[in-house]
């Protein structure tokens, strides 16, 4: 029945899809120009939703967006001036400022100026509406969110249109939102199928800051479905931020989710295609069940650093039987087990985040580090047999991944990573903080959990027999670099309208060649260490891979090919991200 359901599910959505593109494509938009000297209530909310999207890449202050750049998505800009000649994958909106357009500038979707003026609209192409208010927008900042406040079109507003509920200065508004949603929890894997949120969310402002809290309760879709933590589970948080910018924040979270034991291999959308479309997972997943306290304090809105203590409990899961557009007669590889049982942990956490496009940068630093401090209780199993992991274990274990990002030249990039991470100090790490290389995020010259068999697998740093499917990840430290170079790909006809060809649904293609080397290994394991715990392994010893691809930024494909092992098939590898 659930299976049923889920097909005629699936054909409603794809019958939904067509209509809609064939609405798009019969509904051509046409650019419109229309001025105005005050904000109605409406734009307001529309500003604010716009602004505070998820989505949205957000400027602040003199902002320039070159020609050959590309915005993937929509664009906010406050406090310019703005400048553009490159292109914008969307909406654009520009706050209290004036926006020039260059010669060859284009935004796919509407433009709104509110404040400001518009010089050059004869020198870009606006696929949507155009409309601009005089009037200065008076906001204030909560958070990373905007608000918009003061005499909006006659009347006195707060967020989400709402009137104050108190008179006086609508800086101190008491407004609270309060919504219930039901949204995607996750990705679509194997243990949960597809997880669903569903609850409410309040929000209260005030003159220091907001107040955020929200209690979701989690279904999971994959069968078998039955009333138990298998199916449910919840997630519940509270948070209280002061300021914008450099400010603090600090919270209390409760949950019972579905963590993967490796995040940083690919994107959620990536993982939940791969399984949703072709049955394959490129993850492993595990229980855990409990809460913790963090506070974060902001250098910048992209740069902070947080600490949090937590109690968790990890479990096992076994893969379930969720739906597959394709091979739906296929089992699913088994998901690995873990160690059970109960984990302690203070978690010391950096973010750095100068890039131009969070989407398509160009240029820019990315640099994502943290440090665990954990304390493993093991489950003691129903079993008269002692095992190794009886005993409390501690450990330190540490993670980095820097990027950056070079434009040498318009239409030239050369962008590198850097990725080391594992065991720093203590007892063994439980499974769930091991680490692996290797597939599609990584070494795409080389399968996602597969092993040879021969030799050392410096991929899973597995002991087990190579013929298995879905090893776990077994390593103690990984290290990897990619390096890419990036170049535009264009045709020039010359003539009286002289322009350069690409396809308008996707961004402005670029070819890349790109080289990766990484390796895992063993530096704690009694028994089987591989590597002194001081040691790092030459670099005559790690997996290489060399590659070529297309890449039209929702959309990319490449061939790879390993250098290191010479008998490694040449891999195809398509990928709705860029490399890194």
């Amino acid at each position: 029945m659930a299976r049923t359901m889920a097909r005629t599910m699936a054909r409603l959505s794809r019958l939904f899809t067509a209509f809609v593109a064939a609405l798009g494509v019969a509904l051509p938009a046409r650019a419109q120009d229309r001025g105005a000297t005050s904000v109605p209530p409406t734009v307001a909310d529309e500003i604010e939703l716009l602004f505070n999207a998820a989505g949205t890449t957000r400027r602040s202050g003199s902002t320039s967006i070159a020609a050959g750049d590309t915005i993937s998505g929509d664009l906010a800009v406050r406090s310019g001036p703005l400048t553009i000649a490159g292109h914008i994958r969307g909406k654009l909106l520009v706050i209290n400022t004036d926006v020039t357009f260059s010669r060859g500038a284009r935004v796919d979707g509407d433009v709104l100026v509110v404040g400001g003026r518009v010089l050059g609209r004869d020198d870009a192409e606006i696929g949507g509406d155009l409309r601009m208010y005089a009037e200065t927008l008076r906001y204030r900042l909560e958070g990373e969110d905007l608000v918009v406040i003061g005499d909006v079109g006659g009347a006195q507003r707060t967020r989400g249109g709402e009137r104050s509920r108190r008179t006086g200065d609508a800086g101190s508004t008491e407004f609270d939102a309060f919504n219930t949603t039901v949204f995607s929890a996750g990705v679509y894997n194997r243990v949960e199928g597809l997880p669903i949120k569903i609850g409410p969310r309040m929000r209260l402002n005030r003159e220091w800051g907001t107040v955020t809290a929200e209690a979701r309760g989690i279904v999971r879709t994959a069968e078998p479905i039955r009333w138990d933590r298998g199916t449910l589970g919840h997630d519940a948080r509270v948070e209280a931020r002061w300021r914008y910018g450099a400010g603090l924040g600090i919270g209390v979270t409760h949950f019972d989710r579905v963590e993967p034991v490796e995040r940083w291999h690919l994107r959620d959308n990536e993982v939940s295609l791969a399984a949703a479309g072709i049955r394959r997972d490129f993850r492993d997943y595990y229980a855990s069940h409990g809460g913790s306290a963090f506070i974060r304090g902001y250098v910048a809105a992209n740069t902070y650093v947080s600490f949090a203590l937590g109690e968790e409990k990890w479990s096992s899961r076994e893969a379930r039987n969720p739906w597959t557009l394709f091979r739906d007669d296929r089992p699913w590889w088994p998901n690995p087990e873990v160690d059970d049982g109960r984990a302690r942990l203070a978690t010391t956490s950096l973010t750095v985040d100068t890039r131009n496009d969070r989407d398509g940068p160009s240029r820019g630093w990315l640099i994502q580090a943290n440090v665990e401090r954990g304390e493993f209780e093991p489950a003691i199993p129903d079993v008269d047999v002692p095992t190794f992991n009886a005993s409390t274990r501690t450990y330190t274990s540490g993670f980095l991944d820097l990027r950056r990002y070079n434009r040498l030249a318009p239409g030239a990039q050369f962008n590198v990573r850097v990725v080391v991470g594992g065991w720093l100090d203590g007892d063994v790490l439980p499974l769930q903080r091991r680490l692996s290389v290797g597939g599609p995020g990584t070494l795409p010259g080389f399968d996602y959990r597969r092993y040879s068999g021969e030799g050392e697998d410096r991929l899973q740093c597995s002991e087990g027999d190579g013929a298995a499917l879905a090893l776990p990840a077994l390593c103690d430290r990984v290290a990897l670099i990619q390096v890419e170079y990036r170049g535009d790909l264009s045709w020039e006809f010359h003539g009286d309208h002289a322009d350069r060809w690409y396809p308008t649904e996707f961004d402005f293609p670029t070819w890349v060649l790109f080289a990766n080397a990484g390796r895992g290994w063993r530096a704690k394991d009694d028994g089987v260490t591989t590597y002194a715990t001081e040691s790092f392994p030459e670099l005559r010893t790690f997996k290489t891979d060399v590659g070529v691809g297309l890449d039209f930024g929702s959309l990319s494909l490449a061939l790879a090919k390993s250098m290191s092992d010479k008998d490694e098939p040449m891999n195809f590898v398509l990928r709705l991200n860029r490399r890194f």
